[in-house]
């Protein structure tokens, strides 16, 4: 199968893994939320994002690393997922204690701890998940990576309606995350040895941390970054305040695994690519770029204009005040879309050293505007924090991949998109008493200027599946 075929297949099961994944996350969200009111949402939240900030110390980075490599050398694969295994194992051991320890010098209650608790085990299993799945990564069969996704939701819907239906507390809420994720690594499990088996024979503990180390502090400093804002809102403020943060800060993250989902797809062919076709790697990192940037427009203006709608819908009268919150967030969609393409270049070059600075560098900025924010503006100094962070991080990136590899095109990827963006909200504007109405004819506005604009114009990706379509 070609390289287009093969994305275009793989972009497919995992958008439409993605789909029903995220349809059920937010279900999810809406229910557990609905049922724990703010206060106790926000202590779920800041657990949940409290052992975030921990979680690529249960494998020191070795899911990137066992993609990176195993895409360029599949002999690797065995003895990596033998060791990358037992290294999990031991890491994870080792973080169980690290984090109960902190979690009781930071001063959280003992609902906090207990929770946080039980989020260290669900973060193990997640990670543990995540790592197998490489497999399906390097091998481009990701259709196995789209029944993990979509099940795990699936199960933990399942499994939360029944703790729901038995009147049960947080700590169930939160097991019954525990339980679905437990099951799936088993599924994870099954699936992987379709393709190959673990070699546990001469481990290589040494070189998995060697080639992981770096995406290991990559991974350290997003994490901090992107769990910070709620787990300093739960020290500095109330549970509340986090709890309404929390409920506005799930969307654009929801929104973001479209992005990821792009990016997972087409990783394992841009390493393979770098050191031997150039020119292709180049149209690969134009497209994705071009559609992130379309996607990541169309998402933020749709969260900007729709977030009283959406949040009274979602979450009712009690969230009303994630409204405002997320009316900051939510250009945090076409931000992040845009700045993670110019990473996995930095990448794919061979830098990945600069990257974890320039990624550390943002973490430490993110921490600062908090401290500095947070006390005076509470929630609000949290969104604003988190707005700046990745504004930073996309401008150090898309400067540092047009340094390494090929500037972008500015015109194609981002002048005429927007252009198109700001013709959207104009429509919007003029008819927002109606607004599904509006919303509905901006949307179809914006991508017929788009393709009058020549956007699309010899799109291969548009080209195969409109000769799909046509067969």
């Amino acid at each position: 199968m070609s390289l287009k075929k093969t994305i275009l297949k793989n972009f497919a099961s995992l958008m439409t893994s993605t789909v029903i994944a995220r349809l059920l996350t937010l279900v999810i969200v809406i229910i557990i939320a609905r049922y724990l009111g703010k206060e106790q949402f926000g202590i779920y939240a800041a657990a949940q994002a409290f052992v975030g900030m921990f979680v690529i110390v249960f494998g020191f980075g070795a899911e990137f690393g066992f993609v990176y490599e195993g895409s360029k050398n599949k002999d690797v694969i065995g003895w990596f997922l033998g060791s990358g295994i037992i290294l999990k194992l031991l890491l994870g051991f080792i973080s169980f204690f690290i984090i109960l320890f902190i979690a009781h010098l930071l001063g959280y209650t003992d609902l906090h701890v207990g929770v946080i608790t039980i989020f260290v085990f669900i973060w193990f299993f997640i990670t543990f998940q995540n790592f197998l799945s490489g497999v399906f990564q390097i091998h481009q069969r990701m259709e196995f990576k789209a029944i993990v996704d979509m099940g795990r939701e699936l199960l933990f819907l399942i499994t939360l309606l029944v703790v729901i239906r038995l009147g049960y507390n947080i700590y169930f809420v939160a097991g019954a995350k525990l339980v679905s994720n437990i099951l799936l690594l088993i599924l994870a499990i099954v699936l992987v040895f379709k393709f190959t088996k673990p070699v546990f024979k001469d481990l290589k503990l040494g070189h998995v941390i060697k080639s992981s180390y770096l995406f290991a502090l990559s991974g350290v400093f997003y994490m901090i970054y992107f769990q910070i804002d709620t787990v300093m809102l739960s020290l500095m403020r109330t549970p509340g305040e986090t709890g309404i943060y929390a409920a506005a800060y799930k969307l654009p993250v929801s929104a973001f695994l479209i992005s990821r989902i792009i990016a997972t797809v087409t990783r394992p062919a841009m390493f393979e690519r770098e050191s031997r076709d150039r020119d292709t790697l180049k149209k690969m990192y134009f497209l994705r770029t071009k559609y992130l940037v379309i996607l990541g427009l169309l998402g933020g203006i749709s969260l900007w204009f729709l977030r009283n709608q959406i949040i009274s819908f979602i979450y009712g009268t009690e969230f009303a005040e994630a409204a405002i919150v997320l009316s900051i967030l939510a250009w945090f969609i076409p931000i992040r879309f845009i700045s993670i393409v110019s990473g996995d270049i930095i990448t794919t070059m061979a830098k990945q050293n600069i990257r974890t600075i320039i990624q550390g560098i943002t973490a430490a900025i993110n921490i600062v505007l908090n401290v500095i924010l947070i006390p005076r503006y509470g929630l609000y100094g949290a969104a604003w924090s988190t707005l700046c962070s990745e504004l930073f991080l996309l401008i150090a990136y898309t400067l540092l991949a047009a340094k390494l590899f090929v500037p972008l095109p500015l015109m194609s990827t981002f002048f005429k998109p927007l252009l198109a963006a700001v013709i959207m909200s104009a429509i919007i504007l003029s008819f927002n008493t109606y607004w599904v109405i509006s919303f509905a004819l901006g949307v179809i506005v914006y991508f017929a200027l788009l393709y009058a604009f020549g956007v699309f114009k010899n799109d291969p990706l548009i080209n195969m599946a409109a000769k799909r379509i046509s067969q």
